[in-house]
């Protein structure tokens, strides 16, 4: 009854998949406004391209998520890789980069001066993700059987947070100098922040942005991240770009 009313004009959001929002608006006269982290139909899953059924299903699940997006009056994404790929299909996109504001803001504020007045741990890093977000799944797990094949520098220890990263390792596996502590409370993921000497990345397939570089980077943490990654985004401040899959290259930065 609101919308009937001409009180909301725009709406705006961030996933394909809320395409029946999309009709009510345009029936009301309301307008849509797609801002997306990523290709919802690309994202989500490695394709085995070399599998027919895979490739169909894939193509037919981008043609809806383009059809979402036609019916909007604008889109934008936060990826410059998204950008292009609807830009190219004929829908025209604006690259709208990612910029931490609000409380993430303040967070990462707190965290900047806290850093300032503490010294980092030598040979500490960090990796945080969602691991049940195949992409970082399979950068988080390339990453730990380097560590096995041929282990980390001496002195270093990686602690790998966020939810799904207890399911990495099979339980009672022990890689030396790689901690697993899964999801973990905002004052310890703020303590690591603010002790560790930098935060590793390493994600070399998917699409859209990681928001957790410019939240890094506003907080002051320096970042080692695959190039992969820094396809989607202007690279900001503090971040050491590596090639993917190059351990020799991400040794020599955890030492530097």
């Amino acid at each position: 009854n609101v919308m009937q009313q001409n009180a909301i004009s725009h709406v705006v959001f961030d996933d394909s998949r809320f395409d029946k929002l999309v009709d009510i608006n345009n029936r009301l006269q309301a307008k849509s406004i797609a801002c997306p982290q990523n290709l919802e139909s690309l994202d989500w899953g490695l394709m085995d391209v070399n599998q027919k059924r895979q490739r169909q299903a894939r193509s037919r699940d981008l043609a809806h998520e383009l059809g979402v997006f036609a019916r909007c009056t604008e889109r934008l994404f936060i990826s410059k890789v998204e950008t292009a790929i609807v830009g190219g299909c004929g829908l025209p996109a604006h690259y709208y980069p990612y910029v931490p504001v609000g409380q993430i803001r303040q967070w990462a504020e707190t965290v900047r001066l806290k850093r300032e007045r503490n010294t980092p741990e030598s040979g500490l890093f960090l990796m945080i993700g969602t691991a049940v977000h195949p992409p970082t799944y399979h950068g988080f797990q390339w990453f730990i059987e380097q560590a096995q094949r041929h282990g980390l520098p001496d002195g270093t220890r990686v602690i790998i947070i966020g939810r799904g990263t207890d399911k990495l390792l099979p339980a009672g596996t022990v890689v030396p100098g790689i901690e697993i502590r899964g999801w973990v409370a905002q004052e310890e993921l703020e303590q690591l922040l603010t002790s560790t000497s930098a935060v590793l990345a390493p994600q070399f397939r998917g699409f859209g942005s990681l928001t957790r570089l410019p939240e890094l980077a506003a907080a002051g943490v320096p970042m080692l991240v695959s190039r992969h990654s820094t396809l989607a985004m202007d690279v900001p401040s503090g971040v050491t770009v590596v090639d993917d899959n190059t351990w020799d290259q991400w040794w020599a930065g955890m030492l530097t």
